[in-house]
C-alpha cells in the first residue's frame, strides 16, 4: 500500500492469485539469501577490508612472518652463507665430528679469506689462502706422526696407535690418514665395529682424491674383511 494523502489510500491493482504466490516465494528466497550472506560476512572478514601488518623482520635470515618480534638474528649471514651453513650441518649429522670440529667447519666455510689446509697421505701440509692474492705454503706438517703410525703398525702397538690418531685428529682435522690408522688400530684390538666405522669414514673422505688411491685400495680390502667378521661369514682369529 502507498499512502498518498491524509485520509486516503491508493491501492495497487491486484494480480491473480498465482502471480501473488510467485512473488511471495521469490521474496522469501531473496530474504533467505540475504540472511545467509549477512551471516557469512559476520563470521569471515571481507578480503577487501582485511589489512595484514607489514611482514618485516629484524634479522638477515629471519623467518617470513607478520610482525617483527619472533626474530632469528643471524648477524651478517647472507642467504648464500645460510645455505652453506645448512649444507654443512646436514653433512655433519650422524658423523663422528665433535661439536668443536663442526664449529670450526662452520667458521671456516663462512670466511671468504680463510686459509685452507690440506695434507698428502704421508702428512705433508699445504696452506692455501685466496684473500688478497693466492698463496700456498708447504711444510713437513704431520710427517713425523706418519712415521710413528707406520712403526706402531709394524710393532702391533694398537692402543698406542688409537691414542695417537685421536691426538692427530684434534691437531690436524683435515689429515684423512688418521682415520686409516685408527681403523687399523681398532681392527688390531678386535673391535671390528669401530674399525668399520673409521674405515668407512676414511673411504668416504678420500674416494675422489687420487693421492690416496693406494691407501684407499688397502682400506677397502681391509674393510671387506672386517665386515665378514662382523657378519659371521668368516671366523676371526683375532687376539688383542
Amino acid at each position: 500500500m502507498i499512502r498518498s494523502s491524509p485520509g486516503t489510500i491508493d491501492r495497487q491493482p491486484r494480480g491473480n492469485k498465482d502471480d501473488m504466490e510467485s512473488a511471495a516465494t521469490h521474496s522469501r528466497i531473496l530474504v533467505s539469501a540475504l540472511a545467509v550472506i549477512a551471516l557469512a560476512l559476520s563470521l569471515t572478514p571481507s578480503l577487501a577490508q582485511e589489512k595484514k601488518p607489514s611482514a618485516t623482520t629484524n634479522g638477515n635470515c629471519s623467518p617470513v612472518i607478520y610482525g617483527n618480534h619472533n626474530v632469528i638474528d643471524c648477524g651478517k649471514l647472507s642467504k648464500a652463507d645460510a645455505a652453506t651453513l645448512a649444507e654443512i650441518l646436514n653433512e655433519a649429522r650422524g658423523s663422528n665430528k665433535s661439536l668443536s670440529e663442526i664449529k670450526d667447519l662452520l667458521k671456516n666455510a663462512l670466511d671468504p679469506y680463510r686459509t685452507i689446509t690440506t695434507y698428502w697421505p704421508e702428512g705433508d701440509r699445504f696452506d692455501t689462502n685466496n684473500g688478497g692474492g693466492q698463496y700456498t705454503t708447504e711444510s713437513a706438517g704431520e710427517h713425523p706422526a706418519f712415521d710413528q703410525f707406520v712403526q706402531m703398525l709394524t710393532d702391533h702397538k694398537w692402543p698406542e696407535m688409537i691414542s695417537l690418531a685421536e691426538d692427530e685428529r684434534r691437531k690436524a682435522p683435515t689429515w684423512y690418514t688418521v682415520d686409516f690408522f685408527e681403523a687399523a688400530g681398532y681392527a688390531g684390538t678386535c673391535d671390528f665395529a669401530r674399525s668399520n666405522q673409521y674405515a668407512d669414514k676414511f673411504i668416504t673422505e678420500v674416494a675422489e682424491n687420487p693421492r690416496y688411491s693406494e691407501m684407499l685400495a688397502q682400506a677397502t680390502t681391509a674393510r671387506a674383511k672386517v665386515l665378514s667378521y662382523i657378519s659371521g661369514a668368516e671366523p676371526s682369529s683375532c687376539h688383542p
